[in-house]
């Protein structure tokens, strides 16, 4: 009887003291992850309600700690006592029972110690179940509430703020009243006439190069859908319009060398205008129509030729080109003026001839800026303007 009370004694008293221990660790261990890294997710996620819980959690877990260190005390007192009643008991035993009674509790105790031991890894779990369990908890107990939040600020519509004058100010200090209205929709441009320039519509003439070859293409002014106007394997550039819009002038060296073309829209024919083993580029058409002016380089020079449409005439000089380049030429809506540039001054300006005045000293120089350099003239439809590049 004797032996049977120890061993019960010895059981009841090691699973009271396991299990106690290992439920205070646990729950230690469990407050102890959650205080060390659930703090700062929790302080980003919910503010400072959490921060308050956390830090009532870390009293609790200073208190606990000292209770568990209390009862840490005890337990060795209870331990200590428990050795002496199983020295006791032990010793009555042997009495009772002898050498061979002592030898089987002592073996029956050291397998009840290793079954102990054994049990040691299922410790490491209970930890880590008991901290994800608390953990879990309080994460769910945040989302209640963050879901369950009530809104504190209302974002205000944006109201228009008008007719603040001297009239609204009151009071001495000058305290503005506003009138506050409903927000208004932009309202609709206003509708902008179209230029007379623009209204003329017509179409437009130029050069793209493409597949190794240039050549000219037309667009209606306010479309979209190019026509292709030449299509030579040599190259063609500066197309010029006649005054009525059914014939283009342009350069081309379809026959060898640089001549002036003329093609004809409503026939489809096409007309050689120079002959010349020289240079020719760059014609414009008189405003009757009857006249092509353009740049030539023959005698070693750049100048600038006038000649009939018709052929009846041969191709005259301008009477005032000068030994230094004349090119660029514009007729003047007039057909009185010549505007062209020219190097006679040292730099390249704009100039002006007149035809009823066909003097080489009447020629003005428009531009006489020495730090630039101008081109392409071109006349305003009144023939009071003169726009280039420079």
């Amino acid at each position: 009887m004797l032996v049977r009370a120890y061993r019960i004694s010895d059981k009841v008293g090691i699973i009271l003291l396991k299990s106690s221990a290992a439920l205070t660790e646990a729950t230690l261990n469990g407050l102890h992850i959650f205080l060390s890294y659930g703090r700062r997710i929790v302080l980003s996620v919910f503010g400072g309600f959490f921060a308050i819980l956390l830090g009532i959690g870390r009293l609790i877990w200073i208190v606990l700690r000292q209770v568990v260190r209390i009862a840490g005390v005890v337990g060795v007192g209870g331990l200590f006592i428990l050795n002496i009643f199983r020295r006791l008991s032990g010793q009555a035993v042997r009495t009772a029972g002898g050498t061979a009674s002592d030898a089987m509790a002592r073996r029956a105790a050291r397998a009840e110690m290793d079954a102990g031991l054994a049990e040691d890894p299922l410790r490491t779990q209970n930890r880590i179940l008991s901290g994800l369990t608390v953990l879990l908890l309080v994460v769910l107990i945040g989302v209640v509430l963050w879901a369950t939040r009530t809104q504190t600020s209302i974002p205000q519509p944006v109201m228009a703020i008008s007719n603040i004058n001297q009239a609204n100010f009151v009071g001495q200090d000058s305290t503005p009243i506003v009138t506050v209205g409903a927000p208004l929709p932009t309202p609709v441009p206003t509708a902008t006439a179209l230029p007379a320039i623009l209204e003329v519509r017509g179409s437009l003439s130029y050069t793209i190069r493409e597949n190794g070859q240039t050549d000219i293409w037309g667009v209606g002014v306010g479309t979209r859908t190019a026509v292709r106007l030449t299509n030579n394997p040599a190259d063609d550039r500066d197309p010029a319009w006649s005054p009525d819009g059914r014939r283009l002038a342009y350069a081309s060296r379809q026959d060898g060398n640089w001549e002036l073309y003329i093609y004809d829209l409503i026939s489809g024919d096409t007309t050689r205008m120079t002959y010349d083993l020289s240079f020719q580029g760059a014609p414009g058409w008189s405003p009757d129509g009857e006249w092509l002016v353009y740049e030539s380089y023959q005698g070693n020079n750049l100048d600038i030729y006038i000649m009939r449409v018709d052929g009846s005439q041969p191709p005259l000089r301008l009477p005032g080109s000068s030994d230094a380049p004349d090119f660029s030429p514009s007729w003047s809506p007039d057909g009185r003026r010549i505007a062209f540039v020219s190097w006679r001054d040292g730099n390249q300006d704009v100039y002006i001839f007149s035809l009823d005045d066909p003097r080489s000293e009447a020629v003005v120089n428009l531009t006489n800026t020495p730090d630039r350099q101008e081109d392409y003239p071109a006349w305003s439809p009144d023939g009071d303007l003169i726009a280039y590049s420079a």
